[in-house]
């Protein structure tokens, strides 16, 4: 498949209209992410694969975030870098979902999930 059918599955007008109203964060983590699942769309990983790893993403994120109580400093910065990717790859179930056809309710709970676990996790370490 070539990477403008793609794009047009994977990123609705919806989702377009929605994302131009954002800031830039928001359209440039859509532009990394897209790209990151039209590479995995070659591969047998599906969007449910994504966002269970996304949330063991976080575990490692905090178990490196508390670190830092023994001065490990450079392993909270690896923590935060492992939090900004798995918080960019939030698009990539998504997307690898609806090009997939695999959306699912529970796809979507886990999806949100992840999110919102990475959010509070985030505030908690903060």
């Amino acid at each position: 498949m070539k990477w403008k059918e793609f794009y047009a599955i994977v990123v609705t007008e919806e989702i377009q209209q929605r994302e131009a109203e954002k800031n830039v964060v928001v359209r440039f983590n859509r532009w990394v992410s897209s790209r990151i699942a039209y590479i995995l769309h070659f591969t047998p990983i599906t969007g449910n694969m994504v966002s269970f790893f996304r949330i063991f993403m976080v575990f490692i994120a905090v178990y490196l975030f508390s670190l830092i109580q023994k001065g490990a400093y450079g392993s909270a910065l690896l923590g935060i870098a492992i939090m900004a990717l798995q918080l960019n790859a939030d698009g990539v179930d998504g997307a690898l979902a609806r090009i997939q056809k695999k959306s699912s309710f529970f796809g979507d709970r886990i999806d949100n999930f992840g999110v919102d676990y990475a959010v509070v996790t985030t505030l908690i370490v903060i």
